[in-house]
């Protein structure tokens, strides 16, 4: 099973693409231009910034924030709100519009892994949480409605990894199961389920499955291979309905695998899908989680650009830009080395867009 290292953000942006779309006021998606945002969480200061797309204007949104995923029409931020002199201290996910004002909270949740826009249904009406009991005995994949606070439970059991699909009417997720005797690891499947809820199918059943990525034409994921072996993961693809799963990557070559169980790397997993499914955003984990681009159709892996310790986020819709961010390992942390980045899709110099930042979101 993939592992994702803390913080993590990756912003990708190319030459000439940094116009900002701007509106009297964000509007809801379907009517119009919305206002695009990057927001991001400034590591020394604890709160929420936001930011033009292109890095530009940056003012505090919220103090005391983390995590922050920014919805798909623009106009709201979903975040953790943790002490802003102690950030193990947190009490809940909260929202605030972009345009600043009195956060809400929403639930009690917390969970500062690195935020995804795909936390947001396309609509913008309901984010999906993984929850676990406080005893640890019972977890949940909940659907929650912005507006109400309603919940919706869509799956029990242990699971992470979920994703709308483009039209918001299901939701992936993974599952965890018995350990497998390959690994010793707890075996993973995804699963489909309506986001209205109803009963969970499984479209995978190889046990071996994990980070599902939803695309305009199928779903994405890390296939550990083969029989489960640490640090193989390929990129497979897989239909809705279970049908035509089939190897994108094919076998990694050799710098993105690892041979021995000295060895760090773990192979690559996806991360967003363009608009049009041209283009595929993933990261090669190896110590960090470097952005590549593959190419859905050939399986071909490029590098994107050569910078230390870098966490791939996001891809923009016309997927000529990707979101990063780098951040060094503890105890190298300063204000010049953890950075948002921009990064051209199709190669070219990475653009620097805050410092002593990390943990960006945008909806580009």
């Amino acid at each position: 099973m993939l592992k994702s290292a803390a913080l993590l953000a990756v912003v990708l942006v190319t030459a000439g693409c940094g116009l900002v779309e701007r509106t009297a006021g964000p509007q809801p998606v379907g009517r119009g231009p919305v206002e695009r945002h990057l927001v991001y969480e400034k590591l020394g200061q604890r709160g929420i910034w936001i930011a033009d797309v292109a890095g530009g204007h940056a003012r505090l949104l919220v103090r005391g924030g983390r995590a922050p995923a920014i919805s798909p029409d623009g106009r709201w931020v979903v975040y953790v709100s943790c002490d802003p002199d102690d950030e193990l201290v947190c009490k809940g996910t909260f929202v605030i519009s972009t345009s600043g004002g009195e956060p809400r909270k929403l639930s009690s949740d917390v969970d500062t892994r690195r935020p995804r826009s795909d936390t947001w249904s396309p609509d913008s009406k309901r984010i999906v949480v993984s929850r676990g009991s406080p005893s640890g005995e019972e977890e949940a994949l909940i659907s929650i409605d912005l507006a109400s606070g309603k919940e919706l439970k869509l799956a029990h059991g242990s699971s992470w990894g979920s994703r709308f699909s483009p039209d918001g009417k299901q939701v992936v997720y993974v599952r965890a199961g018995p350990a497998t005797s390959a690994s010793g690891m707890e075996s993973t499947d995804l699963f489909v389920v309506d986001s209205s809820g109803g009963e969970p199918k499984q479209i995978t059943h190889t046990g071996d499955s994990a980070a599902p990525v939803w695309g305009p034409k199928s779903i994405a994921f890390a296939r550990l291979l083969p029989d489960g072996e640490w640090g193989r993961s390929e990129i497979w693809q897989v239909q809705p309905d279970g049908s035509g799963l089939r190897t994108i990557t094919g076998p990694l070559p050799e710098r993105y695998r690892s041979e021995s169980g000295g060895d760090t790397k773990e192979g690559l997993r996806p991360v967003a899908w363009s608009e049009d499914g041209r283009a595929l955003l993933s990261a090669f984990v190896w110590s960090s989680e470097i952005p590549v681009a593959v190419d859905p159709v050939s399986g071909e892996i490029r590098d994107l650009v050569e910078v230390e310790f870098q966490y791939a986020v996001d891809i923009s819709r016309d997927g000529r830009a990707a979101l990063a961010y780098t951040y060094p390992p503890i105890g190298g942390f300063n204000d010049d080395s953890a950075t948002v980045l921009i990064i051209p899709y199709a190669g070219g110099r990475p653009k620097i867009v805050a410092r002593g930042a990390g943990s960006p979101s945008w909806n580009r």
